[in-house]
């Protein structure tokens, strides 16, 4: 989410928000000519990311939804190794058809829970983008009013954006934040951890027929 939520901001060039102090006007075709006294600030977007509600309930959701389905393959994985288990205490008392047919059911098991486990990682995937743009359409017309309101015309990730230095002065990030919060102040879940991910590895290695 932070990718691209830092990507969306990176590229944001706000229009003036006063009128451009030129020597004179522009002909037809002719590029505009480049503003005078431009007012450049810093916003800190993982800070955001990390301390914004409306950011905090959207990590949350995911967390949620992501440890649900953590305890459901788990669950798949752990009845698939006691199976293996049973069988491998048993498979020298078995018939050779007996034998087949038991390994045929676990490598099904098998197949199954690792279809659940590439099925899960997609759609883990595809909240995490989903909530990265849900954030930038609360982040960006935020920055684009506060911008506006207060004369900005260039807005730079601080988290991102090298340079050799900046005056802390130019640092919006808290005021952003403040501002987000009062406008979407959500339903913060205190100590939620990130998203949990998903179980890798689980499934048993079974024997050969």
């Amino acid at each position: 989410m932070k990718k691209s939520l830092g990507a969306a901001l990176l590229v944001l060039a706000l229009l003036a928000c006063k009128p451009a102090q030129t020597e004179k006007a522009a002909g037809p075709g002719a590029p505009k000519p480049p503003k005078r006294n431009l007012v450049i600030v810093f916003v800190d977007i993982e800070k955001v990311v990390k301390e914004a509600k409306v950011s905090q309930q959207i990590q949350a959701e995911l967390s949620a939804w992501s440890e649900n389905m953590r305890r459901e393959i788990q669950a798949k994985a752990d009845v698939l190794k006691q199976k293996d288990a049973e069988f491998r205490a048993v498979a020298g008392r078995m018939s050779p058809d007996q034998r087949s047919a038991r390994i045929q059911e676990l490598e099904s098991m098998q197949q199954e829970l690792q279809q659940l486990q590439g099925q899960a990682q997609q759609e883990l995937e595809k909240r995490r983008s989903l909530a990265g743009q849900k954030m930038t359409e609360q982040f960006e017309p935020l920055i684009r009013k506060l911008a506006k309101d207060n004369g900005w015309d260039v807005v730079l990730n601080r988290s991102e954006q090298i340079s050799v230095f900046s005056d802390e002065a130019l640092d919006q990030t808290d005021y952003v934040i403040q501002r987000l919060n009062a406008d979407h102040p959500g339903q913060p879940a205190a100590g939620t951890p990130p998203a949990s991910p998903l179980p890798g590895g689980q499934v048993p290695a079974l024997p050969g027929k």
